[in-house]
């Protein structure tokens, strides 16, 4: 008994390829992986680009206080946020105890938070991508 459904399509992408193939080496002599910058895609862009360039980015200042006994939001002082982090000044580990316990109040991934002034000071600005100022500042003063 044979099926009545007509067969499946393979899918088709929107993809040229620019200089041409021999074997399995491009014309200048480089492997397909070395060219994949050559990679035409012409809805690419179309799709993601725009949808990156609507992500949200908020940027706080901060000021902290390492060697506490447990990490907590003080609150906002002054337009500042005070935060108290257990870890201490050393090697980075204060900063990397930050953006950890930054990252669990916020709901967000660790690599959305960055720290883009003051790696060595207690001043320091927090960069955060996916949440507006208004929602970041909703779930700090919440916790």
């Amino acid at each position: 008994m044979g099926s009545d459904l007509p067969p499946k399509k393979e899918p088709s992408y929107n993809v040229s390829l620019e200089g041409q193939q021999r074997g399995n080496k491009w014309s200048e002599g480089t492997s397909l992986r070395n060219r994949s910058s050559r990679w035409n895609v012409t809805s690419l862009h179309d799709r993601i680009g725009d949808i990156m360039a609507e992500k949200e980015q908020s940027k706080i200042a901060a000021h902290i206080q390492p060697n506490a006994s447990q990490n907590e939001v003080v609150g906002f002082k002054d337009g500042v946020l005070r935060v108290r982090i257990a870890a201490p000044p050393v090697k980075g580990k204060a900063n990397q105890e930050l953006i950890k316990f930054l990252s669990n109040v916020l709901g967000v991934s660790k690599s959305n938070l960055t720290i883009e002034k003051g790696i060595t000071g207690k001043k320091k600005t927090v960069a955060i991508r996916g949440l507006g100022q208004e929602q970041v500042a909703r779930l700090l003063e919440r916790h």
